[in-house]
C-alpha cells in the first residue's frame, strides 16, 4: 500500500495557456513552484506524474477571479490512485476573460509509479468557443523522481509536445524541471524553470506548516521574460476529510493585474 505524504502544489497564472492559466490555489501561493513537489489535484496541470506516488482519492472544487483584464473560471477534477495499480485523473475547466472567447477543457490522465519513479501523461480536448473548428487536442508529458524517502523530489515535464487541430489560437510547447522537498516535516520547497519556445520562466516558493500540519501558509515568486515578475501569497486549512485553500498572486509590473483562487479539496482516502 502507498503511503500518503500531502506536500502542496503551487500554482501559476499565464494569460495564454488555458488550463495551465490557473493550477491551483495552492500552487497561486507559491508562485507557481510546483513541477517538483505536485501531489494533490493540482499534480495534473504541473506535473501529471508526482501524485501517483501516494495512495489517495481526491476531489476537488476550484474558483478563479482575475482582474485587469478581468476573467473568471471554476474546475472541477478527481484523482485516483487507490483504485487500481495504475492511477488516474479527470478534470473539466471553464474559462471566460474579458473581450476574450470562453475556452473549455477536458482533461485525462494516467499515471504510474515504482519505488522511486512516476511517469504520467495527460490527454486534453480544449475548446475556444468561436466555432467548432477551433477545438483541438493536445498532451502533456511528465517523469518525477522520489529520492531519500520523501526529503526531495524531482520532476521533468513536457507541455502541449503534441497538438493537433490549432487554428486561431497559439499554444506554445514548453520543457521545464523542478526540484523541492520536504524539510523535517514541516516545511515545504519548491523551484522550477520552464523554457516555453522564447520565452524563460523561473519560480520559486515555500511553506511553512503549524499546529500539527493543520495549518500551511506559503509564498512565493516567479519571473518570466513575457510577463515580467510575479509574487504570490496563500493559506490551507488541512482538515482529516477536507482541504480548503486560497491563493493571491499580483505581476510587479501590473499591479492591478492580480487573481484570487479558492478551492476545496475533498478526501475521501487518505
Amino acid at each position: 500500500m502507498k503511503k500518503i505524504v500531502v506536500i502542496p502544489v503551487i500554482i501559476f497564472v499565464a494569460k495564454t495557456a488555458f488550463s495551465k492559466d490557473y493550477i491551483g490555489a495552492i500552487e497561486e501561493g507559491m508562485g507557481g513552484a510546483s513541477i517538483g513537489i505536485s501531489s494533490l489535484n493540482g499534480s495534473l496541470f504541473s506535473n501529471p506524474a508526482l501524485y501517483s506516488f501516494n495512495y489517495i482519492y481526491t476531489v476537488e472544487f476550484l474558483g478563479f477571479l482575475q482582474n485587469s483584464p478581468s476573467g473568471y473560471g471554476a474546475r472541477a477534477s478527481i484523482i485516483d490512485t487507490a483504485s487500481s495499480s495504475v492511477s488516474g485523473g479527470l478534470a473539466f475547466s471553464y474559462w471566460e476573460e474579458e473581450k476574450g472567447p470562453v475556452k473549455m477543457d477536458f482533461l485525462f490522465n494516467l499515471a504510474k509509479s515504482y519505488r522511486f519513479i512516476a511517469g504520467g501523461m495527460n490527454f486534453k480536448y480544449h475548446m475556444l468557443r468561436k466555432t467548432k473548428k477551433d477545438d483541438s487536442f493536445l498532451m502533456d508529458f511528465g517523469l518525477g523522481l522520489k529520492l531519500f524517502k520523501e526529503y526531495l523530489y524531482i520532476g521533468v515535464v513536457g507541455e502541449n509536445v503534441v497538438q493537433n487541430g490549432l487554428r486561431d489560437e497559439y499554444v506554445k510547447k514548453g520543457v521545464g524541471g523542478g526540484i523541492g522537498g520536504n524539510l523535517i516535516g514541516r516545511i515545504l520547497w519548491d523551484f522550477d524553470y520552464i523554457r516555453r519556445e522564447d520565452n524563460n520562466l523561473f519560480r520559486g516558493g515555500i511553506e511553512f506548516l503549524f499546529y500539527h500540519g493543520t495549518i500551511g501558509i506559503r509564498g512565493g515568486f516567479s519571473r518570466e521574460d513575457e510577463q515580467g515578475k510575479k509574487f504570490g501569497v496563500g493559506l490551507s486549512i488541512y482538515g482529516p476529510k477536507l482541504i480548503i485553500n486560497y491563493g493571491f498572486s499580483m505581476f510587479l509590473d501590473e499591479p492591478q493585474t492580480q487573481s484570487h483562487i479558492l478551492s476545496f479539496i475533498f478526501v475521501p482516502i487518505r
